[in-house]
């Protein structure tokens, strides 16, 4: 399959899939009734996927707060921002302190 998804009829009931791999490069599906319905699925999900949309559903703190620090970063000084996302590293390691799952996250956004 190519990065660009597939649109496909699926035998057993009849419905249409639009396939696609998303930004981790796993393979996603699209149940819809119709074929045109199907590649309108597929357009958009491949045009979210492209500008870096992330669902509401698969939104973590993590990912949130990473990328308002980016954006954070053109806006105020450089120790300014050097302070707040240490802080901020140090509240998410306080908050889940157990798993560390929030600060993995802003670990991995911030870099």
């Amino acid at each position: 399959m190519t990065t660009e998804g597939s649109v496909y009829r699926r035998k057993s009931d009849g419905r249409w899939v639009a396939q696609y791999r998303d930004a981790n490069d796993k393979i996603r599906y699209i149940y819809r009734r119709t074929k045109a319905d199907a590649k309108k699925a597929l357009r958009e999900a491949l045009q979210d996927r492209d500008d870096g949309y992330v669902p509401a559903d698969k939104l973590t703190v993590g990912k949130y707060l990473g990328a308002w620090m980016e954006e954070r970063k053109s806006v105020v000084s450089a120790r300014t921002w050097r302070v707040q996302e240490s802080l901020l590293r140090n509240y998410a390691h306080m908050i889940d302190g157990t798993s560390g799952m929030a600060a993995d996250g802003i670990d991995a956004a911030l870099g």
